[in-house]
């Protein structure tokens, strides 16, 4: 009688403990399908995150593209109208390893032959001075927002020759008459100082400053 009883209490232990087992799979099987829904979905929003990544990469890229379109019509413009219609200005960028390098370039095209070198090295310091002006100017049609204020130039035509500097003023004069940008010109060249609208003279006397208005 003992050893049914004692049986019957193993068989009941066995029972309860198949019956746990069931419930502890059961949960353990809610537990794995919340899983693999939540698997799913964070899936789904690496997807997402992944397409998103691509469309503003490509914004990039296409923006990037425009502004350094705009900036090199501007530049062309300026190199143009005091050189040449041999001339325009190129922008290079070059994007490895998160690092962005931006190269500017002017290019001369003659009878076929095509030559590429950065402002500082093409025709000496009056390439540089025009290239400046352009980027100054160029970079108004591109930001936004806008800035506010004037523009000052210091000396823009400092390293461009005398036979040059006609072309630079008259330069100078479209380029505010386009952007209809108030311009603050410091110069010591006639010519520029003949197309500005409103004179400040200085000079320096015994140690003082005399400034004088036209």
């Amino acid at each position: 009688m003992r050893e049914i009883q004692n049986l019957l209490a193993i068989t009941d232990e066995a029972i309860a403990s198949y019956n746990g087992s069931l419930t502890e799979i059961e949960k353990l099987e809610i537990e794995l399908q919340e899983n693999e829904k939540e698997l799913k979905r964070l899936e789904e929003l690496l997807e997402l995150y992944e397409d998103v990544r691509i469309v503003l990469q490509e914004l990039a890229e296409t923006t990037r593209a425009q502004v350094c379109s705009d900036l090199e019509h501007v530049v062309t413009l300026c190199l143009q109208a005091v050189f040449d219609d041999r001339y325009s200005f190129e922008i290079e960028i070059d994007t490895s390893r998160n690092n962005t390098v931006i190269e500017f370039y002017v290019v001369k095209t003659t009878k076929g032959v095509v030559t590429k070198r950065p402002p500082e090295d093409s025709m000496g310091g009056g390439t540089v001075d025009t290239c400046a002006i352009g980027l100054r100017f160029g970079l108004l049609q591109i930001l936004n927002p806008k800035p506010m204020g004037p523009i000052i130039l210091d000396e823009p035509a400092k390293m461009v020759s005398a036979a040059r500097i006609n072309a630079i003023a008259s330069l100078l004069q479209e380029l505010t008459g386009m952007f209809k940008k108030q311009t603050i010109l410091v110069t010591h060249h006639n010519s520029i100082i003949d197309i500005v609208d409103h004179l400040i003279f200085y000079e320096e006397v015994d140690g003082y400053t005399r400034v004088e208005t036209a």
